[in-house]
């Protein structure tokens, strides 16, 4: 998949999930869910887990789900950024498309200011009971 997306200069992500758990064992991430462990705190061991660690101490401030997160939502944001002209463009294409049919469609009934039409709704209104 790498080197499909690295051909299409696509950007991917690489992400290696709750690596403080690996050493307690496969289940460690189901005794957390089955415990329901707390969000805040999880995210608190991880990133004590990662400013302690001697392996990775040095890496700290650039792991841990908070950092991926920020990292997502940072790209996430360049992407949109880069495609609303391309958007506004279209909704202006579109609304001028619909001005236009609407020009052919003719004026609508409430903005004629023949009064004829305005008593007529009137006295449907009243036979009607609306």
């Amino acid at each position: 998949m790498h080197s499909k997306c690295f051909l299409l200069r696509e950007k991917t992500f690489g992400v290696l999930t709750k690596l403080l758990l690996m050493d307690k064992g496969p289940n460690a991430l189901n005794a957390d869910i089955n415990r329901n462990t707390d969000m805040i705190a999880a995210r608190k061991r991880e990133s004590e887990f990662f400013a302690t660690n001697p392996d990775y101490s040095h890496l700290a401030s650039k792991m841990g789900s908070q950092h991926l997160a920020s990292l997502l939502s940072k790209h996430l944001e360049s992407l949109l950024r880069a495609r609303i002209p391309g958007i506004a463009s279209l909704i202006t294409r579109s609304i001028n498309e619909l001005d236009v049919e609407l020009l052919h469609l003719g004026r609508p009934v409430a903005a004629d200011t023949d009064p004829t039409v305005h008593h007529f709704g009137i006295m449907l209104c009243l036979s009607t009971g609306i």
